[in-house]
């Protein structure tokens, strides 16, 4: 059975509303099971988001004034493939908000940017455990690359 399909407005985030997003993040966080703390990250999102050239781009998805989900996707570059590809850094959308295909939509709209951008690779990452998120990920098109993620705080 599919999803019922909800509308929302899917857009790139307004600078006021970035308090709003690290309270998203912090659900997000919350459900892979991480620590967060939002000091002082307003500001350093809203450095990146203006920086030039342009290496972060921020989506919501929004139900009226209220945000339910977002996107974040950076510009990498990949030694194997001899190019820059963009990286799905995080998608999320808030627990009473899923099976209503937003998740999708929030994808398609990081896809449709990375091939404007021209970009021939999207990659992502979801915890080992989240297999609703993998098999989100392979229906919309994804090859799995098992792969351990290391973080080295400096």
């Amino acid at each position: 059975m599919r999803a019922l399909k909800l509308k929302v407005n899917i857009r790139p985030i307004l600078s006021d509303e970035l308090i709003d997003l690290l309270g998203l993040c912090a659900e997000h966080a919350y459900f892979e099971q991480h620590p967060f703390s939002s000091l002082g990250k307003a500001e350093l999102l809203l450095e990146a988001l203006r920086s030039e050239p342009k290496h972060l781009w921020i989506w919501v998805a929004a139900d009226k004034a209220k945000l339910v989900g977002y996107a974040s996707a950076s510009r990498e570059f990949s030694t194997w493939q001899a190019s820059h590809y963009l990286h799905l850094d995080c998608l999320f959308v808030r627990d009473a908000w899923r099976g209503h295909n937003i998740g999708e939509q929030l994808f398609m709209t990081v896809k449709a940017h990375a091939q404007q951008l021209g970009f021939n690779q999207m990659q992502w990452q979801t915890p080992q455990w989240n297999s609703l998120a993998a098999q989100f990920y392979t229906r919309l098109g994804g090859d799995e690359s098992p792969k351990r993620r290391f973080i080295l705080s400096l």
